[in-house]
């Protein structure tokens, strides 16, 4: 993670505030982990995640790379929940490349992807505006027997409508109440008020809700 260094390290001992959702300064969360480094024993991979964690949504994500970079200098070994976060980071970033390297690496060492591996990597394909590379991995996630919830689905649909393929995004949504996905109310949360006009309109025409239930 070498390209991705932050300049924001501090070696200043302020206090270490903190509010109910995190910290309120990036340098207080960064004086914490470093006296962390300098524990011994040192803290679990757990309790570094957990910091990191408060970094990301702080929204500082090169750093929480660098952080991760670091971790992983020292020889503490990363487990599929800082992983997750690490990847997040990368699609929050734009370099959904990075991501896939990413889970080379976890398949690498033996650790298994999670739903939430995979639906962050959809999601970070839809934020770049590949949604067809998001739709083919949903079918490799099939292919493969993995498990798959609406969450993936909805990130989908959602990027479908945006790019007004919403004939694919019904295909989709029937797909996904094939699956047993109950659908009132949960695939249409993310979209915009036009796109959710023009999704039930196309409902209409192609006859799969009457007027009567589009009243629920």
């Amino acid at each position: 993670f070498s390209s991705f260094q932050s300049p924001f390290f501090s070696t200043s001992s302020s206090c270490f505030k903190k509010s109910r959702y995190g910290f309120h300064r990036i340098d207080d969360a960064l004086d914490l982990f470093n006296h962390m480094l300098r524990t011994r024993p040192i803290p679990s991979i757990a309790e570094f995640t957990q910091l990191v964690s408060a970094i990301v949504r702080m929204k500082h994500y090169e750093t929480a790379i660098s952080l991760f970079g670091q971790m992983e200098l020292i020889g503490i070994r990363h487990d599929v929940y800082s992983f997750s976060i690490l990847l997040n980071c990368f699609c929050r970033l734009h370099r959904t490349d990075f991501g896939f390297s990413l889970l080379g690496k976890m398949l690498k060492l033996g650790i298994q992807p999670t739903t939430v591996t995979f639906t962050t990597l959809a999601n970070g394909l839809c934020i770049e505006g590949y949604t067809g590379a998001a739709s083919r991995l949903l079918r490799k996630m099939e292919q493969n027997n993995c498990l798959i919830d609406i969450v993936i689905y909805n990130t989908i649909i959602d990027s479908l409508c945006k790019d007004k393929l919403v004939p694919e995004a019904l295909n989709l949504f029937s797909e996904m109440t094939d699956i047993s996905c109950k659908y009132k109310g949960l695939s249409w949360k993310p979209l915009q008020p036009g796109e959710l006009v023009l999704f039930l309109g196309c409902f209409l025409h192609f006859q799969l809700l009457t007027p009567t239930e589009l009243c629920w």
